[in-house]
């Protein structure tokens, strides 16, 4: 969790660990009893798309955290795309 937004952009300089994601603290009560790992072996479809809306069906076995990167990975990298919130 982060305390604003001096304090996000510092703690996303730390991370070392691509499993892992910076929150501001403003989100803390909506991860109110998300468990790191409980949520491993969901799925999110992405069942509409335009460029400014995209519309996802998630499918969880508990309640979990979803992140999603503007990070570009091209076909083929292996990347490990699971996160932990952090």
């Amino acid at each position: 969790m982060a305390d604003g937004a001096d304090a996000e952009m510092e703690a996303l300089q730390s991370l070392t660990n691509p499993r892992e994601a910076v929150v501001p603290e403003v989100h803390s009560d909506a991860l109110a009893g998300v468990v790191v790992g409980a949520a491993d072996g969901g799925q999110a479809e992405l069942v509409s798309f335009t460029p400014d809306f995209q519309q996802y069906r998630v499918s969880t076995p508990a309640k979990g955290l979803l992140v999603f990167s503007e990070i570009h990975y091209p076909e083929g990298l292996a990347v490990d795309h699971r996160w932990r919130a952090r």
